[in-house]
């Protein structure tokens, strides 16, 4: 049995083109954890997403690029 833990840690930064420029960030962690012989894949390059005005607060889509 093979074993490889591997722990990701992203900053999310987000920011709008209003004056001034407000921003925040957030953390993602993201644990993979496998137990055979094939390597975990992950093949997401690019994430992008656009949040409007009139969308309810805490709400994100996001699509895969």
């Amino acid at each position: 049995i093979f074993f490889c833990f591997l722990l990701l840690l992203l900053y999310i930064l987000a920011h709008d083109h209003g004056t001034p420029q407000l921003s925040n960030y957030a953390q993602l962690i993201i644990d993979v954890t496998d137990i055979n012989d094939n390597i975990p894949n992950i093949l997401i390059t690019n994430i992008n997403s656009t949040h409007y005005d009139n969308q309810p607060i805490n709400l994100l889509e996001c699509t895969p690029k």
